[in-house]
C-alpha cells in the first residue's frame, strides 16, 4: 500500500512533554492504553476496516510510529512493516455470550510498544440467525489506542477518522488521504493561543503541593491481571439526570462527579470533615479556536476536586457542593497548570523524569495515598461514526487500567447513553469493592 503520499511521511517525529509523561505511564502508572468500542447491526466490510486503519497511520502519521526512548530528545519513529501487518481479523463467535467473552478477552490483552504502531483493532462478528448477506449478524469493532501518542479527546477523533477514511473507501477504492505533516501535535499550538511564552509562568507552585488525602482500597503487590468493568445510565434516566441538575445549577458531570465522591465515601468511610480529592480530568482543547488541536495528541490537564465527607447529607446537597466546587475549578485556565508541568519536567531529561515519577508511585504504595481520578470524555457525536451506511448503534470508550492505589472512573456518552467503565487490575484490586463503587454511581445517577 505504498503510495506518494506515504513516501513524504518523514522517518521520525518530534515528541513532546505530554508524549513522554504518557509513555513513563507503562512504568508508574497504567496500562497506557485507551479502548473504543463500536456496535454495528449487520457487517461492516473487514477489508475497507482494514484499509482505512492502514491509511490512518499516513492521515495522522504518528499513528504509525513506535516512541523511542532517548535521554536527551525522545522521538518518533517510523514503522517499516505496516504494509505487512493484520489490520484488522476478524473473530467468529456463535453466541452472544461467547462473543462478549471474547471481546472481554482483546480488552484485557495489552499492546506491545515496542512492536506496535499506535493503534490497534479486531473485529468481533455474532450471526444472530439465518437471513440475506446482513440481516441476522451483529459486528463489534474494539479500536486499541495509545495513550502515548493520544488522549480521550483525540481517541474521539480517530473513531470519526477511521470512519470517514471507510466511507471514502466504499466510493472510491483508490482513496488515498493527505497526510498532516504541518499539524502540531505540542502544547506549543496551545501556548500560542494563551499568550504563554514560557511554561514556567504557567507553574502554579500552590496546585502543585496539594497532596492527595485517600486512595480507593486495594491489597498491596504489583498489578497483574488487568479486569474491565462497565456499567450503563440509559438515555431515559440520562434526560431526568440532566433536568435535576438544571434545577440544582449543575452539570452532568457535576452530578457524576458528586455520586463518584458519595460512592467512595462508603466505600472508604473517611473521617467527617476531612477535605477528600478528586482528580477531573481536562481537555486543553476547549482554549484553541474551533475546539480542535492541529492533529491528533496529548492535550489533556487535570483539576483537583476537594470535597468532606457529610453524614446523612441527601443527594442533592452533594450535587451542589460539587457543582460548586467545579465552578471554582474552572475559574481561570483550569488544566494549564498540569500541562505546563508537564513540559517542565521534560525538560530535566528522560532518566530524571523518570526517576521523578517512579518515585512518586513508590511514595503512594508506601503511605496509600493517591487521588482517585474522573475522566469524563463526553459526548461521542453520532454523525461521526457512520461507516459507509452503516451507523454505530452503541459506542463508549474504556479507560486506562491504572496502577493500585491509583483508580480511574472513565464516561463517554454516545445516542444518550452513558457509559462508566472501571479498569483494574485483580491482583491489587477486589472485584467487589469495584462492583460496590460503580453501584453506588449508577444508584445515585439512575
Amino acid at each position: 500500500m505504498t503510495t506518494a503520499a506515504s513516501k513524504r511521511i518523514p522517518a521520525w517525529l518530534p515528541a513532546n512533554g505530554q508524549d513522554y509523561f504518557n509513555y513513563m505511564a507503562r512504568y508508574t502508572a497504567s496500562n497506557y492504553q485507551l479502548q473504543g468500542v463500536l456496535e454495528f447491526p449487520g457487517r461492516l466490510r473487514e477489508d475497507l476496516l482494514a484499509r482505512a486503519l492502514r491509511l490512518s497511520c499516513n492521515a495522522e502519521p504518528v499513528l504509525g510510529c513506535r516512541f523511542v526512548e532517548d535521554e536527551q530528545h525522545p522521538y518518533w519513529q517510523r514503522m517499516e512493516d505496516l504494509d505487512d501487518r493484520d489490520w484488522c481479523p476478524v473473530v467468529m463467535a456463535g453466541e452472544l455470550g461467547q462473543a462478549q467473552m471474547l471481546l472481554d478477552e482483546y480488552l484485557r490483552e495489552p499492546m506491545d510498544p515496542e512492536r506496535d504502531p499506535q493503534v490497534k483493532a479486531k473485529l468481533f462478528r455474532l450471526q444472530e440467525g439465518a437471513g440475506d448477506e446482513t440481516a441476522g449478524w451483529r459486528d463489534r469493532l474494539v479500536v486499541k489506542v495509545n495513550h502515548f501518542s493520544c488522549d480521550g479527546a483525540a481517541v474521539k477523533e480517530y473513531l470519526a477518522l477511521i470512519a470517514s477514511i471507510y466511507s471514502k473507501l466504499e466510493e472510491d477504492p483508490g482513496y488515498t488521504p493527505e497526510p498532516n505533516l504541518r499539524g502540531k501535535r505540542s502544547v506549543e499550538q496551545l501556548f500560542m493561543e494563551l499568550g504563554i511564552l514560557l511554561p514556567g509562568t504557567a507553574f502554579d507552585p500552590e496546585q502543585a503541593a496539594l497532596a492527595p488525602a485517600w486512595c480507593f482500597p486495594w491489597k498491596g503487590g504489583e498489578p497483574a491481571g488487568p479486569r474491565m468493568a462497565i456499567r450503563r445510565v440509559e438515555p431515559a434516566s440520562l434526560v431526568r439526570l440532566k433536568e435535576a441538575g438544571r434545577s440544582l445549577g449543575a452539570t452532568v458531570n457535576d452530578m457524576l462527579l458528586a455520586a463518584y465522591f458519595a460512592s467512595l465515601y462508603d466505600l472508604v468511610q473517611p473521617v467527617e470533615g476531612a477535605p477528600m480529592d478528586i482528580t477531573v480530568t481536562v481537555d486543553l482543547r476547549r482554549f484553541l479556536s474551533g475546539g480542535r488541536a492541529e492533529a491528533l495528541c496529548n492535550l489533556s490537564g487535570s483539576v483537583c476536586a476537594r470535597m468532606d465527607r457529610r453524614l446523612e447529607e441527601p443527594f442533592p446537597e452533594t450535587v451542589a457542593r460539587a457543582a460548586a466546587v467545579m465552578r471554582a475549578c474552572k475559574e481561570g485556565r483550569p488544566g494549564v497548570h498540569t500541562a505546563a508541568s508537564m513540559e517542565l519536567l521534560a525538560e530535566l531529561g528522560f532518566e530524571e523524569e523518570l526517576n521523578i515519577l517512579r518515585g512518586m508511585r513508590a511514595q503512594s504504595m508506601e503511605t496509600s495515598l493517591c487521588s482517585p481520578m474522573l475522566s469524563n470524555l463526553g459526548v461521542l457525536p453520532e454523525e461521526a461514526l457512520v461507516f459507509g451506511d452503516r451507523a454505530a448503534s452503541r459506542a463508549y470508550i474504556v479507560t486506562p487500567a491504572m496502577f493500585a492505589p491509583g483508580l480511574m472512573l472513565g464516561a463517554s456518552t454516545y445516542r444518550g447513553e452513558l457509559t462508566l467503565t472501571v479498569s483494574y487490575y485483580e491482583s491489587t484490586t477486589e472485584l467487589q469493592d469495584i462492583e460496590r463503587l460503580l453501584e453506588g454511581v449508577v444508584e445515585r445517577l439512575g
